[in-house]
């Protein structure tokens, strides 16, 4: 069941988010930080160090994908002073590479400023060889020493810090009562230590180097999920086809009249220019949504048919727009100018590519 994908606590997803880098596309599990919905880490009381946790297989959940939380509980229970001015805080997305997923150079890389909420992140890899067959108190002590570099490196990058020998000092008796809690008595345990001194000078963290959205970019063809019927077709053409349902914006409380299905087939040119689209009403999820996703997908078969003979694969083409019923299909720039990040979307099936353009989306 677990290869299956099934979510209870965990679940196996694919492609995530563009801070997670080279885990597009690739099959991982994705830990819950907590039960609370998200929305609530925005506000003012929020935990100045908040772990989140992608493992790249099973053995690598059992191992972390618990006991990062009770590191989560110990920071927020003991770093509960006024730190920083401004900063509100530090997030680290901590990546354990396993046999499904592997995600780069063991440590922390370089933080990111999110400027609307006055935070920071940083990615901490956890590589394989270093966990792999440790003890579970062992996990903790690896855990720990990375997050504390994550947090060094952190640290020299903030320049509104106003205590930090009493940032550095309850972080340290969170971190060595998470290494020493679970270890037998007398037994001697690696102790969490900080090498950065108080009276350091923090590094200047530059402002984020804008990132030009493409006019034209790949998509990858995954079988069997969101972009399972793309390729080439007659004519030296491209072609994406999809089963897809729109819905206003925002989704009024009486959705169901209102979420429309469609087969749709966008067609370009070997360029990767768009030259038309065709789309198709099936019906309402009011009437019927099963029945209406049938009648879409058997015109959508009839549209493939027309444009055979098909090749089922990657393609790469430029962005476009068009209307369909007052709603916009197409590939189109969704970047923010105050954020940190570039994006593109496929509407309305609400795919989102980020760079390095590599042709993975998030869902």
């Amino acid at each position: 069941m677990w290869a299956e994908g099934v979510r209870n606590d965990v679940g196996i997803l694919c492609g995530c988010a563009a801070a997670v880098g080279n885990i597009f596309g690739r099959y991982f599990l994705l830990v819950p930080i907590t039960a609370c919905p998200m929305g609530e880490f925005l506000m003012s009381d929020k935990p100045i160090i908040q772990l989140s946790m992608v493992v790249g297989d099973k053995e690598g959940n059992k191992l972390f994908g618990s006991t990062y939380r009770r590191l989560n509980i110990l920071c927020e229970h003991h770093m509960n002073g006024r730190y920083f001015s401004d900063t509100r805080q530090l997030g680290i997305l901590v990546l354990v590479d396993g046999g499904l997923c592997s995600f780069g150079v063991h440590g922390p890389g370089r933080p990111r400023r999110l400027r609307k909420d006055k935070e920071y992140e940083v990615d901490l890899v956890l590589e394989e060889s270093r966990w792999r067959g440790a003890s579970s108190n062992a996990a903790r002590v690896i855990l720990a020493k990375g997050v504390a570099d994550a947090v060094k490196v952190m640290l020299g990058a903030i320049n509104d810090c106003t205590d930090r020998e009493a940032f550095i000092r309850d972080f340290l008796i969170a971190a060595n009562e998470y290494v020493r809690e679970q270890s037998d008595p007398g037994q001697e345990v690696e102790a969490i230590t900080f090498d950065m001194s108080a009276d350091a000078e923090p590094a200047e963290l530059p402002e984020p180097t804008p990132v030009v959205v493409p006019r034209k970019i790949k998509v990858r063809r995954e079988e069997g999920y969101h972009t399972d019927t793309i390729g080439r077709c007659a004519g030296n053409r491209q072609f994406m086809a999809f089963v897809v349902a729109s819905l206003p914006s925002p989704v009024p409380e009486d959705w169901k009249p209102h979420k429309r299905w469609y087969a749709v087939l966008h067609l370009f040119d070997i360029k990767g220019q768009h030259r038309r689209t065709e789309a198709w009403f099936a019906g309402t999820t009011a009437d019927g949504e099963r029945e209406s996703v049938e009648k879409a997908e058997a015109k959508l078969d009839e549209m493939l048919k027309a444009i055979q003979p098909v090749k089922f694969c990657d393609v790469t083409v430029k962005l476009f727009s068009v209307e369909v019923d007052g709603t916009t299909f197409g590939l189109v720039d969704a970047s923010e100018e105050d954020e940190d990040y570039q994006s593109i979307h496929l509407l309305p099936n609400d795919l989102a590519f980020f760079p390095p353009w590599d042709g993975t989306y998030d869902t």
